[in-house]
């Protein structure tokens, strides 16, 4: 698993301390040494743990935050740059594998611009890679119309590039909070992890 990290100042209650800390107990709970993962984090240069997977042991937990630094996360948003990045990290490395999107952006969440972006990304996936969402934007997102009906941030984004490339999405209003959300996305990695 690519654990993609997406972070906008202002569009949620979470702190980027607590989207790191949380992930990585998360991960110690979740994951064992015959699960690998990369962490992946936005920024204008791509933040990538490393160039290869990692054990999803302690160790390699522990290794792959330490790479990173005490501050990966910017407070702007690069979406497309890297959800693009990480699919070229799984392609070049196994092309096996999946992607988690923890993010709380919402610039792309108009069909214009989703559109285009999710037809850019399934050209380059060869197979299609699935992509699960963690959305926990919760304070001062943009609302998007289409079709009748009303999306709340990347909502539109996030819910057509999940079910095409059979992933999962979800979202903190309706898990409640953010250790529920990330707890609830990992358990549908199991498939694939």
């Amino acid at each position: 698993v690519a654990l993609l990290f997406d972070y906008s100042a202002g569009k949620s209650s979470v702190t980027t301390n607590q989207v790191l800390t949380t992930t990585k107990s998360l991960l110690r709970a979740n994951f064992t040494a015959a699960d690998s993962f990369n962490l992946i984090f936005s920024r204008l240069n791509i933040l990538r743990a490393g160039s290869k997977w990692f054990a999803g042991d302690s160790a390699g937990i522990e290794r792959a935050f330490a790479n990173v630094g005490a501050t990966p996360l910017t407070n702007y948003s690069n979406l497309p740059a890297l959800l693009a990045n990480g699919i070229d990290f799984v392609k070049k490395n196994g092309n096996d594998g999946s992607l988690l999107l923890i993010a709380n952006s919402d610039q792309v969440g108009d069909y214009r611009n989703a559109n285009p972006l999710i037809n850019d990304l399934l050209r380059n996936m060869n197979p299609k890679l699935p992509v699960h969402v963690a959305d926990f934007t919760n304070q001062n997102q943009v609302y998007y119309a289409n079709g009748g009906r009303s999306y709340m941030g990347n909502e539109y984004l996030y819910e057509n590039l999940t079910r095409q490339t059979s992933g999962s999405y979800g979202r903190i209003a309706t898990a409640g909070s953010f250790t529920t959300l990330l707890t609830q996305a990992l358990q549908k990695l199991s498939g694939y992890v």
